[in-house]
Formats: C-alpha cells, sequence, structure tokens
C-alpha cells in the first residue's frame, strides 16, 4: 500500500476516511473486523448524544486497542469528559495535550486541541479528517519492531519530499508547539516529519525489509538499532557484515 496513491485526491466524507483508516489498518498491520467496534448500547453510555461522525468512528474502530490506546489514547464512549463545554475525544499519553469537538450540533464537526494550561485552539476542521490523522499517527507508533525516528535536518527534509510521494492532507500541528506536520510515502513506507527546529522524522515499514529499506534512503542517526542481518544504526549502513566496534548489533527495537 502507497498511502499517498490510496489517498487520492483527498477525503471529503466520512465514509471515505472510514474506508481509508480500513485500508490503511489492512495495509500495515491487520484487517478491520466487526469486534473493532462499540454497540450502539456502548456508545450510549458517552456523556451526551455524539455527533454522527465521532459515533460513526467508534462504531468501525473504537476497540481496536492498537489505534485507541497505544501512542496516544483516544477515549472510548463512556470516559468521554466535558470540559470547557468541548466534549474531550483524545488523551496524549502523558496528559500533555487533549483534543476535543465542540460544535456538537454538526455531523462532522471541527477538532480543536490545547497543551496542559492552555487554551483550545484549531486543529483540523473535521472530525473524520482528525481520525485519519490519528490513525496515521498511530500506525507510525503501533509496531516497534517497524519503527524508528532521527533528529535530521530540513536539506534532507527536502531530499525525501524529492523522494517519496507527499500525502495530501491538510497543513496541521501533530502537538501545542510543533511545526506543520508532514506526510510522506512510498508502497510499504511511511514517514512523518515534523517541522520544527530542528525536524524529526518518524520512519515506519510494513516489513523489516522496507523499513530496512526506507532507513538506508534517509541515513539519518536513527534512534533505534534494527537488523540482526544488516544492522542500521546512527546512520551506519553495515550491510557488508562489518561491525563499528562502537555500535554493536542488536535486536531490531532495542534502545541504544
Amino acid at each position: 500500500m502507497d498511502v499517498a496513491e490510496r489517498m487520492g485526491p483527498g477525503l471529503r466524507t466520512p465514509d471515505e476516511a472510514w474506508r481509508f483508516i480500513a485500508d490503511l489498518f489492512a495495509g500495515f498491520g491487520r484487517p478491520v473486523t466487526d469486534a473493532d467496534g462499540y454497540t450502539a448500547d456502548e456508545l450510549a453510555a458517552a456523556p451526551l448524544p455524539l455527533p454522527a461522525a465521532v459515533a460513526g468512528f467508534h462504531r468501525r474502530f473504537g476497540r481496536r486497542r492498537e489505534f485507541t490506546d497505544g501512542q496516544d489514547w483516544i477515549l472510548e464512549p463512556a470516559r468521554l469528559r466535558v470540559d470547557d463545554g468541548v466534549l474531550v475525544i483524545r488523551d496524549e499519553n502523558q496528559y500533555t495535550a487533549e483534543w476535543g469537538v465542540a460544535d456538537l450540533d454538526r455531523d462532522d464537526p471541527p477538532v480543536l486541541y490545547r497543551g496542559d494550561g492552555e487554551d483550545w485552539q484549531p486543529y483540523l476542521d473535521r472530525f473524520s479528517l482528525a481520525a485519519v490523522d490519528f490513525a496515521l499517527c498511530e500506525t507510525v507508533f503501533a509496531n516497534e519492531d517497524l519503527y524508528n525516528s532521527a533528529e535530521v535536518t530540513p536539506a534532507l527534509v527536502e531530499q525525501l519530499r524529492s523522494t517519496y510521494n507527499a500525502v495530501p492532507f491538510p497543513e496541521y500541528q501533530a502537538y501545542p508547539g510543533a511545526g506543520p506536520t508532514l506526510w510522506l510515502s512510498a508502497p510499504g513506507k511511511l514517514v512523518r516529519v515534523d517541522q520544527h527546529q530542528p525536524p524529526w522524522i518518524y520512519a515506519r515499514g510494513r516489513s523489516v525489509k522496507e523499513l530496512g529499506e526506507l532507513l538506508a534512503d534517509v541515513g539519518a542517526e536513527w534512534t533505534l538499532c534494527i537488523g540482526a542481518e544488516w544492522p542500521v544504526c546512527f546512520g551506519r549502513s553495515l550491510r557488508d557484515g562489518t561491525v563499528d566496534e562502537d555500535v554493536a548489533p542488536r535486536s531490531f527495537g532495542s534502545q541504544v
């Protein structure tokens, strides 16, 4: 799956967003099943009636724990809360930020976010788009065996933009204080770029092979070492079998 090609001209309706999320999950993990969603009775446990898009999302994906309880937390219906007139739908994993919807009379309301102690500010103009963003982010972080990250230079970001496909997604900030977030992809590869200073990239492959190819393309100082067969660590590709004396090969996913 190439995420940019699959997204095509954009996602104009909640149904298009749900189909994209289902294909994303199947392409980088396991297919969506009926067991991944909440029942109507479970949705009724929310503190107030949910907008159609929020309810539709939970009906399809709300129980999928690698998505809703991974890097950040999408709240289950019974745990949704109202704070300053905003229905909070997602918490950052250290409670330093939260996401919510305020215009509850709209079927697909805009999403707001705020950092700890800050005021609410716009995030994305439709909940269904925010759900796609949540799905992309959690896909990157969902499997530590297929993930890596690195601080990079603006020049390296431009190199990536010239070699990978830009995912047609609105410009936004992934969390308070971050620079604009850019998504890039190739078949079986997904990259999130947080364009603050210095930029950071977060890389995900569909397989160890595809992740290794992605890391070799970038040549950054990666935060994780990978690959017993050909390690890539701190920008060093050791495909010839030699081992840098400062960097012993480790199993994929182990911290340096």
